[in-house]
């Protein structure tokens, strides 16, 4: 389904409060997933029209193997959105991918699915991907609530260096510039001597791992989607957006 980020007036210009992305997930048999309405033009232009009207400037397409299997719907569909001022970018989510055994799959997809199919005979710009959207949460493994904070802790170094093996993959394909972007939840800075969930040492090492991520991600979203007021919102993301991390920081709410 759609999902609004919404960007708020949290220390960003004013011109990014007034841009908005969705996560547009593939759902099969739900109207509203991209498996139904991707490759139906008539859809395609009312789902346009749609996020046109909603100020939408981004979209995070959850394709799966359609760039590999119909190159022509996902470029019909990319230009679609260009033309309309839109970004495409292409969604990844697969949680295991933190394993470094499941690496070179992960690296495999994102040649295929966005690498190969950008630099197609013929392929031109508005046809492209803009970015990757990386949504890989290990916080929805199965296991995640019965990890020690040590143990949660080693599960953000494996996603940290999975972004790291990302941006190394695309170095080695020759886009070493090529933008990705990743999804956070807001509370990966909690220290555990604020109730936090990671086992962070202290504050140092808390700090360290977001400029490490930082080298190798284009920006990254907030996801502050169970917080119930602004002022929640606010303080829940205020050390990411205070903290001088050099990498683009958005903040996500969850809207109808």
């Amino acid at each position: 389904l759609l999902t609004a980020t919404l960007f708020l007036a949290l220390s960003l210009p004013a011109a990014e409060c007034k841009h908005r992305g969705v996560w547009f997930w593939q759902d099969a048999g739900n109207p509203y997933g991209a498996a139904t309405i991707v490759g139906n033009a008539a859809l395609e232009n009312q789902t346009v029209t749609f996020l046109t009207s909603k100020s939408v400037k981004r979209v995070y397409g959850s394709y799966g193997t359609q760039p590999v299997t119909s190159p022509s719907v996902s470029a019909t569909w990319n230009a679609k959105l260009h033309a309309a001022g839109i970004q495409s970018q292409f969604l990844m989510s697969e949680t295991t991918s933190i394993f470094p055994s499941n690496h070179p799959s992960l690296l495999t997809k994102i040649s295929l699915r966005v690498l190969d199919f950008n630099s197609a005979p013929g392929r031109t710009v508005p046809e492209k991907f803009d970015a990757l959207h990386l949504d890989i949460e290990p916080q929805a493994l199965p296991n995640w609530s019965a990890l020690t904070g040590s143990e949660k802790r080693d599960h953000l170094l494996l996603l940290r260096d999975t972004y790291a093996a990302i941006r190394t993959h695309l170095v080695t394909q020759g886009v070493p510039t090529f933008p990705v972007y990743a999804d956070l939840p807001v509370w990966f800075d909690r220290l555990p001597t604020d109730g936090g969930q990671i086992g962070w040492t202290n504050a140092a090492d808390r700090n360290q791992w977001f400029t490490n991520i930082a080298a190798s991600l284009t920006g990254y979203t907030l996801m502050a989607f169970d917080q119930p007021s602004f002022n929640a919102i606010s303080n829940s993301v205020s050390w990411e957006l205070t903290n001088g991390i050099s990498t683009q920081v958005r903040v996500a709410i969850e809207a109808d």
